[in-house]
Parts: C-alpha cells; structure tokens; sequence
C-alpha cells in the first residue's frame, strides 16, 4: 500500500516501469493506493491532483 500526503486532493497515479510501460492508472481513494499486484523493482509514478498538477517521482517496491 502507498500513501501519499499532500495538502491538496489527489485524484489518480499513473505508475510506470522502467521502460516507460504504464502498468497501473488508477484514481486514488483516501490518499493511498494498493500496490500489491506490482512486482518488486523501481517504477515511475505521477501524481495527479485536482488541479490537474502532476508530481513525478520514483518508488521502489520490495517484496
């Protein structure tokens, strides 16, 4: 599970591979989303908020 804090309401994540494949685009719900199904490695993800701002960053999941 990712949680994500911001002081602005989050809609949806876009969650990439390192190829630039887009494996998960979901809208997110009480600022977490479920990460379960990714497999361990280093993705990209973006962040969309109300506003339609986008944050980038990087995340590694371990498993």
């Amino acid at each position: 599970m990712l949680h994500i804090e911001s002081n602005k309401e989050i809609k949806s994540i876009e969650v990439s591979d390192l190829s630039g494949r887009m494996v998960l685009n979901q809208p997110v719900i009480n600022n977490q989303v479920d990460l379960g199904n990714l497999a361990a490695g280093i993705y990209g993800i973006k962040i969309y908020n109300a506003a339609n701002t986008v944050v980038g960053t990087k995340i590694i999941v371990k498993r």
